[in-house]
Formats: C-alpha cells, sequence, structure tokens
C-alpha cells in the first residue's frame, strides 16, 4: 500500500531514479564504479587513477571529459593534474611532430653556421682593408710630412 501511495504522489520514475541512485551512491563510496559513466569495472577495462582524490575512471570515458577542454580537470576533485596515457597511434605522431621539429631546427642551425662563416670570411676581409687603409694613410701622412717640412 505504501508504495502505491508513493507512485501515485511522485510517480514510477522517481522511485527508480532514488534506488539507482542509493545503488550507485553506495558504489561511489567503494569505488566500484566509474564516476563519469556510472559504470562498474571489469578485469578487461583500462583505468585511470587520479593521483590526488584517487578515483578511478575508465580510459575512454576520462578522455571523453577532457575533450576539447584546454585544461582537463577531474570530475570528482576538481584537480587539474591529469596526465593520460597515449595510444600508439599518438605517440607515433608526436614522434613525427618533434622528429620534422628536430630536421628543421637542424637545417636553421646549419645555415646559421654557413652564414657565420661567411660573416667570418667578410669580418677577415674587412679588417685587411682597414689595415691596408691604416697602412696608406701612415704612409700618405709621412709623405705629407716630409713635404710640409721641406717647404
Amino acid at each position: 500500500m505504501k508504495n502505491r501511495k508513493t507512485m501515485r504522489k511522485y510517480g514510477r520514475r522517481s522511485i527508480r531514479y532514488t534506488r539507482t541512485r542509493k545503488r550507485s551512491e553506495r558504489d561511489r563510496e567503494e569505488g566500484d564504479i566509474c564516476q563519469i559513466c556510472l559504470n562498474g569495472f571489469t578485469q578487461q577495462d583500462e583505468t585511470y587513477t587520479h593521483p590526488q582524490c584517487n578515483k578511478k575512471f575508465h580510459i575512454n570515458c576520462i578522455k571523453q571529459w577532457c575533450a576539447n577542454k584546454e585544461v582537463c580537470t577531474c570530475p570528482n576533485c576538481k584537480g587539474t593534474d591529469i596526465e593520460l596515457p597515449l595510444e600508439y597511434d599518438e605517440l607515433y605522431q608526436k614522434y613525427k611532430g618533434l622528429e620534422n621539429d628536430y630536421k628543421q631546427i637542424y637545417d636553421n642551425y646549419t645555415e646559421l653556421e654557413k652564414e657565420l662563416e661567411v660573416s667570418q670570411e667578410s669580418f677577415q676581409n674587412l679588417r685587411k682593408d682597414y689595415n691596408n687603409l691604416v697602412d696608406d694613410y701612415n704612409l700618405l701622412d709621412e709623405k705629407y710630412g716630409e713635404l710640409v717640412g721641406k717647404k
């Protein structure tokens, strides 16, 4: 009788929700369910445990949770130190990106090295030209002094 009165007063959905909610709250306390999808874990599931609050999540759930977010926060404690394991494809793409960056940096380095060599050669040539000009100036100064002294 009591259940029928409750069902009439609140409707069937609220009773089901209350029962499900009580079970999931109990499971949450025990840590047997993913905090995002509220499903339990199996031995085959890959899980992620947050280091601050020690709550477990399915890897796919936490990846979806963090997708399209600039800063991914824990759904439970709002901690920001979430580091998800990368898949092979993601690792390979990162490796290729780093390899391309390395090649570009190396190419820039070799170009700068060549420019430096050219600059050093140019500097040495300019120094020689300057020394020659100083020698010519000194010679002319001596000759001018001799000419002025003769007058």
